[in-house]
């Protein structure tokens, strides 16, 4: 009788022993899948919505193009704002700036009474994702991303629609060369969005009137047409905060073969044997 009784307690405890192993094994999972899956399951989160802003962000620069170039007064647009808050930064108080000068880094182009120091500021549209992990800013119309973790770093995903042309304008079979910025200047009530957001928009000209005693101007409704009297033009950008760090990849546009025809990297955009300068100024309200 008592031998029975022993092969009952030996049955009782080789369950217990199991019911522990498996459920160390249940609890080691857990813990390996809360230590590394879920935060790694984050991450791909944190990237989805960043990679989801930088398409909504080149979907606005779409829009502003089509209010700049295809002359539309207004569009409406619904963008899906995951993962941050996207801020919308009135020209007046954002720290960067554009310079435009005839000459290398010479004579501002722009009438200085309009802009202080010949200064063009355009304000932006920002983006920033939950825990400064990245930033992706609309800018002059540039789409331009940068991680927080280099402080130096920032790419140009869209470039803004600047461009030079080669073309026998006089029919005399001489070509001559025509440089063309566009300068898109934000205003806004510094709002911002998370979630589902409406975005409307709004375009004026921006005047831009000749700095005294730059001559050979002919105004337009939206530009103006500018022979610089040296054939070389500057542009110059320059940005205070490194919560905005988008110079970097400025830099690298103005150093792009189309533009640069002289050798050396440089921090500003330097154009020579321009024959003409069209500058046309936009403004466009966010609400």
């Amino acid at each position: 009788m008592s031998r029975e009784i022993g092969r009952k307690h030996e049955s009782g405890v080789s369950e217990t022993v199991g019911f522990i192993i498996i459920m160390g094994i249940v609890l080691t999972g857990i813990g390996l899948v809360t230590l590394y899956g879920y935060p790694a399951l984050i991450a791909a989160q944190q990237n989805a919505n960043i990679k989801n802003m930088e398409r909504n962000m080149i979907s606005l620069q779409s829009d502003f193009n089509t209010l700049t170039y295809k002359n539309v007064p207004y569009k409406e647009t619904m963008l899906q704002v995951s993962g941050g808050t996207l801020f919308s930064s009135n020209s007046s108080s954002t720290l960067q700036r554009f310079l435009i000068t005839h000459g290398t880094v010479g004579t501002p182009v722009l009438d200085t009474g309009l802009f202080t120091g010949g200064y063009f500021y355009p304000g932006d549209l920002r983006y920033i994702s939950d825990g400064n992990i990245a930033t992706i800013t609309l800018e002059n119309g540039a789409v331009i991303t940068s991680w927080i973790s280099d402080s130096v770093g920032s790419s140009m995903l869209s470039e803004p629609r600047w461009y030079t042309d080669s073309s026998d304008l006089n029919g005399d079979g001489v070509k001559e060369l025509t440089l063309v910025i566009n300068l898109i200047q934000i205003k806004s009530d510094h709002e911002s969005r998370t979630g589902m957001s409406n975005i409307r928009l709004e375009i004026s000209p921006l005047d831009l009137d000749p700095a005294p005693g730059v001559t050979n101007i002919i105004q337009l409704p939206t530009s103006g047409l500018f022979s610089p009297p040296d054939n070389t033009v500057s542009i110059i950008y320059e940005q205070n905060g490194a919560e905005k760090n988008n110079q970097r990849a400025w830099d690298n546009f103005f150093n792009k073969d189309e533009f640069s025809d002289t050798s050396g990297p440089r921090d500003y955009l330097l154009v020579t044997k321009v024959d003409r300068l069209i500058v046309k100024g936009y403004v466009i309200r966010v609400y």
